[in-house]
């Protein structure tokens, strides 16, 4: 666990520039606009340390951001289809 993250999610996404694809890790956070400084680089390390690979991005969303089912399982398809939507 990171210190301010209530949630996280990562997806594999392609890379808009390179088509190849991208690992990106979705934090919900409390406050999103002013995160507490360093933050998004923490999670990049922890993940880096945790699985060995370094996210290409590192976004921070408002809790209640992420879609869970109504049994607050993840859920990776409509997580991927919303950041897809975004980075066209």
């Amino acid at each position: 666990r990171i210190p301010g993250v209530l949630l996280s999610a990562a997806v594999g996404l392609p890379n808009p520039t390179t088509g190849a694809e991208e690992l990106v890790v979705v934090a919900e956070v409390e406050t999103p606009d002013t995160p507490p400084e360093g933050l998004a680089d923490a999670i990049q390390t922890t993940v880096r340390a945790s699985i060995g690979v370094t996210p290409g991005q590192v976004l921070l969303v408002a809790r209640n951001t992420i879609p869970l089912t109504a049994n607050r399982k993840l859920r990776h398809a409509a997580l991927r289809e919303q950041l897809s939507a975004t980075r066209m």
